[in-house]
């Protein structure tokens, strides 16, 4: 089964890669002049019934909830009005509401669970390239796949920039932590025998100071994606 695989930061992009080929012959041509993008509140028969869009992005499940998951003949449904029907996963966060999500883990979280994103409650940073999380994708896929979407949007595909901002974050901190402790990790304060050792190391105080400054939440474009609004196309 050929799946059109769409992300946030990218759409049309990954609806011509759809199109058919000799090797890949069970892709299938993709034409979107417009697209609608709603993940509460879906009624699927006014979606049907909608014509001023080609293609439209929703939850897998009517609440988000693994009892309210969409059945095979509701999809089939807006699919038999000659739309595309893809299933909205978050690929770099984990959701508290999800099938999936464990009441345990507040105190004893697992190793690829992060923090709570400040910006966005119930949402959590994730290590994406952990096993443990991506057999939970997967997993999630392959409910998707059962359901009979036509394929995916990924959110939060951008999970390497908060790795990389607490990653770069902590590296400052850890040698702020140093320079404490070792005199000779210095900057122009102190003898000069104290400053060449700065040099020596690569001390910048003004470079880790940005570092400490640099945004922690969810860049603004990857918020603007998960508005909850009403059905809307573009």
């Amino acid at each position: 089964m050929a799946l059109l695989i769409c992300g946030s930061l990218g759409f049309s992009a990954a609806a011509a890669a759809m199109e058919a080929t000799p090797q890949n012959p069970q892709a299938r041509d993709v034409s979107v002049a417009a697209f609608a993008y709603q993940l509460q509140n879906v009624d699927l028969a006014e979606v049907a019934a909608n014509s001023t869009f080609d293609l439209i992005v929703i939850d897998y499940s009517a609440d988000g909830s693994e009892s309210g998951e969409w059945k095979v003949g509701e999809i089939a449904s807006v699919q038999s009005s000659g739309k595309k029907v893809l299933a909205y996963i978050s690929i770099g966060e984990a959701e508290d509401y999800r099938y999936y999500w464990d009441p345990t883990w507040a105190t004893n979280p697992p190793s690829w669970l992060g923090p709570e994103n400040p910006d966005w409650a119930g949402n959590y940073k994730v290590r994406f390239w952990d096993p443990g999380w991506r057999a939970i994708v997967f997993d999630y896929l392959d409910r998707i796949v059962a359901q009979g979407f036509d394929g995916i949007y990924m959110d939060i595909i951008d999970a390497y920039y908060w790795v990389r901002v607490s990653r770069t974050t902590e590296c400052g901190r850890a040698h702020g932590r140093l320079r404490d402790r070792d005199p000779l990790a210095s900057d122009e304060r102190g003898p000069a025998g104290h400053a060449r050792g700065a040099a020596e190391r690569g001390v910048h105080p003004g470079r880790r100071r940005r570092h400490a400054d640099a945004p922690r939440g969810v860049p603004e474009s990857d918020r603007r994606h998960r508005h909850r609004g009403p059905l809307s196309s573009r």
